[in-house]
């Protein structure tokens, strides 16, 4: 009896630990800062607070509000942005930006690339194939790598490109 009671309190922990919390949990507010007149994909600092409480720097020694860390930084561009405005305006622009056209390789590039690491996607058409690097070049940018016939190309491109788009070096 004394297992059995073990057992259930167990598992009343465990969907305790799972459910959603107490609606009186304050939301958070984040907002990612960035020089938008430099902008090379990476996020300077971030600002996080409670919802109704001053908003201040992460990762700093003592509060610092916005104008502050930019006159620490001597950087007066910095900008705080909510997520989807960074996103939108920023980051995928950014991304899309390191596709550039696909360049004519070697044979032996498309092999090295292949077998240094598993690949990602290796599709197989008509004789001709294309597959991505197995690791990530940054988010969800890999490299692209196609065989048309007997010429080779790579290409810097989203993971989630479509097998036309690649296969008519787009």
């Amino acid at each position: 009896m004394a297992s059995k009671q073990r057992r259930t309190r167990k598992s009343q922990a465990v969907s305790t630990h799972l459910q959603h919390p107490p609606q009186t949990t304050q939301a958070m507010n984040r907002l990612y800062i960035i020089d938008p007149t430099n902008f090379s994909g990476q996020i300077v600092n971030s600002m996080t607070s409670k919802e109704g409480t001053p908003q201040f720097v992460d990762y700093m020694k003592k509060p610092t509000t916005l104008e502050e860390y930019k006159a620490q930084e001597d950087n007066p561009n910095l900008v705080a942005l909510e997520w989807e405005g960074f996103r939108d305006r920023y980051y995928i622009p950014y991304l899309n930006s390191l596709c550039g056209e696909f360049k004519e390789s070697t044979e032996e590039a498309f092999w090295y690339a292949l077998e240094c690491l598993p690949p990602k996607r290796w599709t197989s058409e008509n004789g001709n194939e294309f597959f991505f690097l197995g690791e990530c070049y940054t988010a969800d940018i890999y490299n692209c790598h196609v065989r048309i016939g007997d010429k080779y190309y790579s290409a810097l491109r989203p993971i989630n490109t479509p097998k036309e788009d690649i296969f008519n070096l787009k």
